[in-house]
């Protein structure tokens, strides 16, 4: 009698602890359920929050780079205006057998080794950048990072070859002080610049042929300045590059 009796409060006891189990299970599995429609639904959420902001980096570069201040000898001029006078301006350059140099720091100078190549083996262009480690380093040591373009310059650059200045700030010191130097040195020399953030900026007042963009950042800066280099060669390949000697 006292092991039946036994048996019996085991079986409720175990019958207790199940239905006990079972309930917490069923609540794990609400809960999942829950949780798992919740992450859908973030899911869902971050990927639209996603695609709006690509759509709107995207369409704010594209209004950028169709809305670009351009200027010549300071006078503020239409960019169809502009270019078609820069692409004659180089036209003439290479006539007369005149070198490029492309100058710029960081993603600028990424951009000026990109088009001092491509102006040499596309255009057949006499374009060189400087950013040897060596030559930079020995410069900057022997001079100052300020003056590191501007002495380099001084030892390539002849009268009436061109330059071409990339910043972004329009801030960089030593492309700044480069551009100083052809204006004050080579009379017949011109200077094109590439640069945003600021529509003050000191560069875009100093150069020949000056493109801005009205952008705080510095990667559709930088994309837009090589999206307008790459125009550049490009129409110039187009309009002369089949007349001209290779």
């Amino acid at each position: 009698m006292a092991k039946s009796i036994k048996r019996s409060t085991v079986f409720q006891r175990l019958s207790i602890y199940a239905n006990g189990l079972s309930k917490l299970l069923w609540g794990v599995y609400v809960c999942f359920l829950y949780f798992l429609s919740n992450i859908k639904e973030m899911a869902k959420e971050y990927t639209e929050y996603l695609e709006d902001l690509v759509h709107q980096y995207s369409s704010d570069f594209f209004c950028l780079i169709n809305s670009p201040l351009t200027t010549v000898s300071g006078e503020e001029v239409r960019f169809d205006v502009w270019i078609r006078i820069l692409l004659e301006f180089i036209r003439d350059l290479k006539d007369r057998n005149k070198s490029l140099y492309f100058i710029g720091n960081g993603a600028s100078a990424a951009i000026s080794s990109h088009f001092a190549t491509d102006f040499t083996k596309r255009g057949k262009f006499r374009a060189f950048s400087f950013n040897d480690g060596v030559l930079l380093t020995c410069f900057n040591n022997d001079y100052s990072l300020e003056a590191s373009f501007s002495e380099i310059l001084k030892c390539y650059m002849q009268d009436g070859d061109c330059l071409f200045a990339i910043s972004s700030s329009g801030q960089s010191k030593n492309v700044l002080e480069a551009v100083r130097c052809v204006k004050e040195n080579y009379n017949k020399s011109k200077v094109v610049t590439y640069s945003g953030i600021s529509i003050d900026n000191p560069l875009r007042q100093l150069g020949d042929f000056n493109l801005y963009l009205n952008s705080s950042s510095y990667g559709p800066i930088e994309s837009g300045h090589s999206f307008f280099i790459h125009m550049l060669l490009d129409l110039y390949m187009k309009v002369y590059g089949n007349h001209d000697r290779i």
